[in-house]
């Protein structure tokens, strides 16, 4: 799918969503609610609130971790790439180890989950690039560019933290495809 070899770390934090309202609220605000086994986020700018269920959270590249009560299962449903990590310390957190673990020569993750709708948080760190327009690269999601000519040197710079959420991906096909495909490498 490639034709270069790329890198990057990123993890990712997939989430149902449901329009259905499963609360009334009086004013427009954010609600939300953790556990560490399944947590649960609501948020509305409107006076139904809209619930989240935690589906899955992979740790691309790495082993189990954890990361604000969350936790990331060690990686798995990716084709293609070898993993690799480093011991850089991570600006941006307090838990460096989601961060500290990378996948390259990804083609895709494709993620099993029911037909739905579904909100993904990806993390990512450059842990290559020591300049901005030295690594861009896209991120599709099902199929649909979400976020074009990503440099996260530009944004945040190196071993520096950085999340993305993608909202409301329809699935319909029983398998949530994620893929990165390198622009400038």
């Amino acid at each position: 799918m490639y034709s270069v070899q790329y890198s990057q770390n990123i993890a990712t934090y997939i989430k149902s969503f449901s329009d259905q309202p499963w609360c009334t609220q009086q004013s427009n605000s954010s609600v939300a609610m953790s556990s560490s086994s399944a947590p649960v986020v609501a948020s509305s700018s409107s006076a139904a609130v809209t619930a989240e269920q935690f589906v899955v959270a992979i740790n691309v590249g790495g082993a189990k971790t954890q990361l604000n009560n969350v936790e990331y299962g060690a990686d798995r449903f990716f084709t293609g790439g070898t993993a690799n990590t480093t011991q850089a310390a991570i600006a941006g957190v307090t838990e460096d180890t989601l961060y500290q673990s990378e996948r390259y020569g990804i083609q895709k993750y494709e993620v099993p989950v029911t037909q739905g709708t579904y909100n993904i948080t990806l993390h990512f760190n450059e842990n290559y690039a020591t300049a901005a327009a030295v690594r861009e690269f896209n991120v599709s999601i099902e199929g649909q560019n979400r976020l074009a000519s990503l440099d996260i040197f530009s944004l945040v710079g190196g071993n520096t933290a950085y999340s993305v959420d993608v909202d409301r991906i329809p699935v319909s096909d029983g398998n949530l495809s994620i893929a990165l495909d390198a622009v400038i490498f």
